[in-house]
């Protein structure tokens, strides 16, 4: 089953979000599977100086991004 998350975050720029399907499980593992697919499109964007200030749950629509 999945979950879909949104992150928000601040990085030198201002402000963005982002949004992730990922595989129900264990908070830490889902918690580390955002942190490192945040961080992931982050770098690939060039933003820099990355804070995450707000991760929600939204209802998952059953397709992959």
């Amino acid at each position: 089953m999945k979950r879909t998350f949104t992150v928000r975050y601040y990085h030198s720029e201002g402000t963005n979000e982002t949004q992730f399907d990922i595989d129900d499980g264990d908070f830490a593992t889902m918690v580390n599977e955002l942190l490192y697919l945040t961080y992931q499109v982050t770098d690939e964007s060039n933003e820099h100086n990355v804070e995450i200030y707000e991760i929600e749950e939204v209802p998952y629509d059953g397709e992959e991004e």
